[in-house]
C-alpha cells in the first residue's frame, strides 16, 4: 500500500513536467538558437526569409498563456546591409520581462561614406512583458549631452539589470565627468551622477542595485 501511494504521489509532478517541456517546444522553433530561458520564458534568434531577402530575427515568447513570440529586432541575414550602430545589446530576462539597449545609427548605411565620420546616433533601454508583447518602458540612456549634439541619450549602456516585475537600471560613462547609474522604477526615472564609476560593477540582489564608485561600494532601491 505505501509503495502504491508513492507512485501516485510522483504521477501528477511527472505530468507538470512533461507540460512544461512541451510548452518550452511549441514556443521555441526546434532550429532556432536559444539565447537565454528561465521557467517562464525564452529568447531565441532564427533566420527567416521573406520579400526582401533573408533575415536574422530575435524574437521572445513566454512559456504560459497563448506561447506566442514577439518580435525584439530584425536584421538582414547579410551584414553588408547593416548600419553601424543598429541593433540591440544586453538583453536580460527576468521571469516573463525582457529588457535590452537598442541603438540606431541616424547618419548613412554601413558601406558607404567616411565610416570614421560621427554621425547622429541615438541609444535607448526598453522594457517589454513577453506575456502580450507590451512595452514597459522605452527610454533614451540618459539626457542628451551639449557637447555631443549629433547624439540622442547618454550613450551606449554598459550593464542593465532588470527585475521581474519590470523595474529597471542601467549604467552609463562615455566620458569620466558624464559617468551614471540610471534607475526607472514605480518611483519614476532618476539618475544618480557618479565619479570614477566601474561602469560595468552595476549588480542587482533582490530589490537592491549595487555598483563600485572610486573603488568604494555603492547602492540604491529599485521600486
Amino acid at each position: 500500500m505505501l509503495v502504491l501511494c508513492g507512485l501516485f504521489a510522483v504521477l501528477p509532478a511527472t505530468s507538470s513536467a512533461t507540460t512544461a517541456q512541451g510548452a518550452r517546444r511549441s514556443c521555441v522553433p526546434s532550429h532556432a538558437r536559444v539565447l537565454l530561458s528561465d521557467r517562464d520564458a525564452a529568447v531565441y534568434r532564427i533566420r527567416i526569409g521573406n520579400r526582401r531577402g533573408p533575415q536574422i530575427e530575435t524574437r521572445g515568447c513566454a512559456f504560459a498563456g497563448s506561447r506566442h513570440s514577439y518580435l525584439v529586432w530584425s536584421e538582414p541575414a547579410g551584414e553588408e546591409s547593416v548600419r553601424r550602430f543598429d541593433g540591440i545589446d544586453h538583453l536580460v530576462l527576468r521571469g516573463t520581462m525582457i529588457a535590452y539597449e537598442k541603438s540606431f545609427d541616424l547618419s548613412h548605411p554601413f558601406g558607404t561614406g567616411n565610416e570614421d565620420e560621427e554621425g547622429p546616433a541615438e541609444w535607448r533601454v526598453i522594457v517589454r512583458d513577453l506575456r502580450g508583447g507590451r512595452t514597459i518602458h522605452d527610454v533614451t540612456t540618459g539626457p542628451s549631452n551639449s557637447a555631443h549634439p549629433k547624439e540622442i541619450g547618454d550613450g551606449r549602456a554598459f550593464v542593465i539589470v532588470l527585475k521581474a516585475d519590470g523595474a529597471v537600471a542601467w549604467t552609463t560613462g562615455a566620458e569620466p565627468a558624464e559617468d551614471g547609474v540610471h534607475l526607472l522604477d514605480r518611483e519614476g526615472s532618476r539618475e544618480f551622477k557618479v565619479a570614477r564609476l566601474a561602469p560595468h560593477s552595476l549588480t542587482l540582489v533582490g530589490s537592491s542595485i549595487h555598483w563600485t564608485e572610486g573603488g568604494l561600494p555603492r547602492s540604491a532601491f529599485l521600486y
